[in-house]
């Protein structure tokens, strides 16, 4: 029984409690072959802290002569990947700083990319409002240009188109007229033929514009000081000749006026008696006929 307990020795150094290693259990533990086993377990088993000593001095001892030694390798494995693992922390933390810059200046030049394509999207419309405008504007000022020379065409004629020449003479056919005992109904209609081309609204803008000039003109030649009594009896008689040329000439327009409304006046009442007679019924040409006998009578 002692040579039993001394085979369970090493229990109490492992500091097992008592009430689960008993006699009993040492009895069963013990029988047969299982004794011999039990007997080299307590030759090997050692208390934790010894056998950590234990192993301490061995991994030493390696240490010391350079022996091999699964764990010493893989402590330096260990050490190793650590290292590289601090390496690797620190490159990927680098890196990551680095894709954070690279990201900020990518976001950076994304956005001024999208400025650039929305002021260039702005600027290809305004491009294109431009144009349109552009084609509106020229065609407006085509249309203009063409309503000009319309009107320019349709316009009666200035006062500068008059034939300056052709009025001194019927000026001057006015003015003998006045001195001479001439036919005054031939002067009239060579006069009239003369000035047939020319339209009265211009005709009196000329002549009213000349009349105005020589008048001032006699009137800052009346007002001067320093002429002697001779000049300005001339000058009085040259205002006269001026005034009487004015009269002519206003006696003219008018008589121009009038022949150009009469025939106005006579070519609508033959379009109007066409019109009626266009009409076809008796009784408004027998109307017709008895409102000229009437007339007529």
């Amino acid at each position: 029984m002692n040579e039993d307990a001394d085979n369970f020795a090493w229990t109490h150094q492992l500091e097992c409690p008592s009430t689960i290693y008993n006699d009993l259990v040492k009895k069963i533990l013990c029988k047969g072959v299982l004794k011999l086993l039990w007997e080299d377990i307590s030759n090997s088993v050692f208390p934790a802290a010894q056998a950590c000593k234990i192993r301490k001095n061995i991994l030493l001892y390696k240490l010391k002569h350079g022996l091999n030694n699964s764990a010493i390798s893989s402590m330096r494995e260990l050490n190793q990947l650590r290292s590289k693992s601090s390496t690797l922390k620190q490159q990927i933390s680098a890196l990551e700083e680095e894709y954070e810059e690279q990201d900020y200046t990518v976001r950076q030049k994304m956005q001024r990319l999208k400025d650039i394509k929305s002021k260039c999207s702005v600027t290809s419309t305004r491009k294109d409002f431009l144009k349109l405008k552009h084609g509106e504007t020229s065609k407006q000022l085509k249309d203009c240009g063409d309503m000009r020379r319309v009107c320019q065409h349709l316009m009666p004629n200035t006062s500068m188109d008059i034939d300056q020449q052709k009025l001194r003479e019927n000026l001057h056919m006015i003015t003998d007229l006045r001195r001479s005992a001439i036919d005054k109904k031939r002067i009239w209609t060579k006069v009239s033929s003369s000035l047939s081309g020319i339209g009265v609204h211009p005709l009196w803008t000329h002549l009213y514009q000349t009349l105005s000039q020589d008048l001032d003109t006699l009137m800052k030649l009346e007002t001067k000081s320093d002429l002697g009594s001779s000049s300005v009896v001339g000058e009085n008689i040259d205002i006269g000749i001026a005034r009487a040329c004015g009269q002519y000439i206003s006696t003219i327009s008018k008589g121009i006026s009038s022949n150009i409304r009469a025939n106005m006046y006579q070519q609508r009442l033959v379009e109007f008696i066409e019109l009626i007679e266009s009409l076809a019924h008796e009784d408004v040409n027998t109307w017709l006929a008895l409102k000229l006998e009437i007339g007529e009578s």
